[in-house]
C-alpha cells in the first residue's frame, strides 16, 4: 500500500509544488508513497515557523518539555510494529533492523553484554547492570557501577553507550590527570576541588574537548561548540558558531585580472 503525504507548515498540511516517489530499494516495484517537495515560498515559510517555534520552545519549562518528549517517544513506541515495517520498506533492511530503528532491541544486548565483559576482567559490580521488567513491554537496563577496576580493562579503554560507570582508584592528583589523558576516547572530564591553582591546572591541561570543574560532565550549552579529541571527535565542533564549518567547504582562488583596459 502507498500513501501520498503533505508537508506540515506553521500547523497547516500543504501540498508540495510537486511531489517524488519513494521505493523500496531492495524491491524495486514496491512504492513506498509519492512524497510533496516544497516549493522555495513553502520553505521559507517552514524556516520562520521553526524560528518562532523555537523561541516557544525554549521558554518551556524542563518539567513541560519532557512531558512533550515522553509523549512523542510513547507514540513510537506504540506504533514500533507501524514503522519497523515502514523503516524497512523505505531502506531496503530486514524488518528486524526496521524495528530496532524504533526500540534500539540491540542497543540492551550490547549494553548487558558489557556487564558480563566487566565481570569477566575482574571488575565487582556493585549495583544495577541488569535488565528490568516492566508492566508494559520495553528495553530498561538498571543503572550499574562497576568497582575495582583499572584502566587496562576494556570496560575502561571502549566507549560504552550504557547506563555503566567503572570507578578507577588513583592515589594522587598527578594519577588521576594521567588516567585521564591515558585514552582514545575524550569527549569531556571534570574535577572536584576547592583548589584554584589545581582547578586551573586541570582545565589547562586535560586533553578533551570539555572541562568542567565541580560541575556534571554529562550537561553542555548549545551556543557554545561541543566535541571531543581523539576518536571521540571527527572534523569541527558541534554547536556554537563553529558549527557551520561542519558543512562548509573552503576553497581558495588565485586570479589574475590584467592590466585595466
Amino acid at each position: 500500500m502507498s500513501i501520498h503525504t503533505q508537508n506540515y507548515i506553521a500547523g497547516e498540511w500543504c501540498a508540495g509544488a510537486s511531489t517524488i516517489e519513494n521505493r523500496n530499494p531492495s524491491d524495486t516495484s514496491d512504492l513506498i508513497g509519492m512524497f510533496a517537495q516544497a516549493s522555495s515560498d513553502q520553505l521559507e515559510n517552514a524556516l520562520d515557523a521553526a524560528a518562532k517555534a523555537q523561541i516557544e520552545w525554549a521558554g518551556y519549562g524542563m518539567e513541560r518539555k519532557q512531558a512533550v518528549l515522553t509523549r512523542i517517544g510513547n507514540e513510537m513506541i506504540a506504533r514500533a510494529e507501524e514503522l519497523g515495517h515502514l523503516l524497512s520498506r523505505e531502506e531496503g533492511k530486514p524488518l528486524a533492523e526496521g524495528k530496532g530503528e524504533v526500540f534500539r532491541a540491540g542497543q540492551l544486548n550490547e549494553n548487558l553484554a558489557y556487564v558480563d565483559l566487566g565481570k569477566s576482567e575482574g571488575a565487582e559490580l556493585a549495583c544495577g547492570g541488569t535488565r528490568l521488567d516492566r508492566e508494559t513491554e520495553g528495553y530498561f537496563m538498571s543503572p550499574g557501577v562497576f568497582l575495582g577496576t583499572s584502566n587496562q580493562m576494556r570496560i575502561n579503554r571502549e566507549e560504552m553507550f550504557a547506563p555503566l560507570t567503572a570507578v578507577i582508584k588513583v592515589d594522587s592528583y598527578e594519577e588521576a590527570l594521567s588516567t585521564v589523558n591515558d585514552t582514545h576516547f575524550s569527549l569531556t572530564s571534570g574535577i572536584v576541588t576547592q583548589s584554584l591553582a589545581r582547578a586551573t591546572h586541570f582545565r589547562r591541561n586535560a586533553r578533551t574537548g570539555v572541562v568542567t570543574v565541580n560541575l556534571p560532565t554529562a550537561d553542555t550549552d548549545y551556543h557554545v561548540p561541543f566535541g571531543g579529541r581523539g576518536d571521540s571527535s571527527y572534523g569541527p565542533r558541534e554547536q556554537g558558531k563553529t558549527a557551520s564549518e561542519f558543512y562548509t567547504s573552503v576553497k581558495t582562488a588565485y586570479i589574475s585580472a590584467g592590466a585595466p583596459a
